[in-house]
């Protein structure tokens, strides 16, 4: 078989278990506990399983991975895109990741329902956070490149951290939204954008007023865990 038939197999069959993950977690409102029978279901091999995955939590991280690709390869294909200035291709990402979540909800619901108080970032999580943070990334450093964002000794690495921070805020405010058609989560998500730049650039002092008074009058706690 030529190598790109055998590398397309292998990511179909990653997605077939990935849809199986999912659909099984929400039908038992549980994760599948036996690779045994998880593979019959679908009527693959352990064997196949394993030279994908090592286990179920791999599984997972690869499933909250593929949302944030998604949204990402979702945004980069507009064709708005290429002609927007670093920040706005963000903010476009992520509006695209809130319409993954959305076709994602029941899954993502239950998934952060299950947490213990003591989890403030699940380790499932830990997959997307490099992808975010390598786009992140990529577009600082178009905002550095033009002089739009400054350079701090010391601070200007930790940049896509502040990015990683607002997203996952957004997702935190998100699963708690229950305003008409979520347009609170679009008035947050344009506001965190903004105030997540501009911390990367002279004068943040408006845009980080705005945002607070805006999270205050939502009375949302806005450094809480998902799980509370």
């Amino acid at each position: 078989m030529p190598a790109k038939a055998k590398k397309e197999t292998k990511v179909n069959l990653k997605d077939k278990i990935s849809s199986y993950y999912i659909e099984y977690t929400l039908e038992h409102e549980a994760s599948p506990k036996s690779v045994f029978k998880f593979c019959k279901h679908l009527k693959i091999s352990e064997k196949d399983f394993y030279a994908l995955f090592p286990n179920f939590d791999s599984v997972e991280k690869f499933i909250w991975k593929n949302f944030t690709d998604q949204a990402i390869q979702n945004a980069e294909n507009q064709e708005i895109y290429k002609n927007y200035s670093f920040n706005e291709k963000y903010l476009l990402f992520c509006f695209s990741q809130l319409e993954v979540w959305m076709d994602n909800r029941s899954f993502i619901l239950f998934k952060l329902s299950k947490l213990s108080k003591s989890t403030v970032i699940p380790s499932y999580l830990n997959s997307a956070a490099e992808t975010v943070k390598e786009f992140g990334e990529n577009l600082i450093n178009e905002g550095l490149s033009e002089n739009l964002l400054s350079e701090r000794p010391l601070l200007t690495s930790k940049y896509p951290d502040v990015l990683w921070y607002q997203y996952l805020t957004m997702l935190q405010f998100w699963i708690r939204d229950e305003s008409h058609e979520q347009t609170d989560t679009d008035a947050y998500v344009e506001k965190s954008v903004k105030l997540a730049f501009d911390v990367m650039a002279p004068g943040a002092v408006d845009s980080t007023i705005d945002f607070f008074r805006f999270m205050f009058r939502k009375k949302s706690n806005f450094f809480s865990s998902f799980s509370s």
